[in-house]
């Protein structure tokens, strides 16, 4: 009977979730009102998006299925749906550097998970270089993901190479900005000590 109770955690989850879905809706409902007209692959996308966030983020923290979910809807509901990548000059640069700073979890979250299951020492440093990485390589993966998209359905995600650049500098400083943040009361407690 245990098995079916849902514990707060993942009631405030799915909270979070039913709203990112409601904002999805209403970004469609605002678009087709002022004009825009979103297409049917936008439009599932949206939504898949924001249920692949959800099942990705389930087993996290709530604060991180927040900024997860957060992200979805600033993303698809707001870029594509709102078209707000084409109507705001640096939303397209900010959307990076917000995904900069959450793969920079993901791979601290996977690497501490890696630590623990081998029963190795959690070296910080380790910890925040592979964070780092990972999120430098997954603005890398996304961008050659556009560009193999726009070659086969001739579509113009990617634009040109100083947006993909841009792009990728602009993940790459969210991930340097998670690692300050996360390095900086490791450094504190050491000078604290001495």
């Amino acid at each position: 009977m245990r098995q079916f109770l849902i514990t707060e955690h993942q009631k405030g989850k799915f909270i979070l979730g039913c709203i990112a879905l409601l904002l999805i809706t209403g970004s469609i409902g605002l678009a087709k009102s002022i004009g825009l007209t979103p297409t049917f692959l936008h439009i599932i996308g949206a939504y898949l998006s924001i249920v692949f966030i959800f099942i990705v983020a389930y087993k996290a923290s709530l604060l991180f299925g927040f900024f997860s979910l957060l992200f979805g809807v600033l993303s698809t509901g707001g870029g594509t749906i709102l078209n707000l990548y084409r109507t705001i000059d640096s939303y397209d640069k900010w959307i990076h550097f917000f995904s900069g700073i959450l793969l920079a979890e993901v791979g601290r979250l996977f690497v501490v998970y890696l630590f623990k299951k081998y029963q190795l020492k959690l070296q910080q440093t380790m910890i925040a270089l592979f964070a780092f990485l990972f999120s430098v390589s997954a603005a890398a993966v996304w961008e050659i993901y556009e560009f193999v998209v726009d070659l086969i359905l001739s579509t113009h995600m990617q634009g040109n190479n100083f947006n993909t650049m841009s792009d990728v500098i602009s993940g790459t400083l969210g991930g340097l900005c998670y690692i300050g943040g996360y390095i900086l009361p490791f450094c504190k407690r050491k000078n604290d000590k001495k």
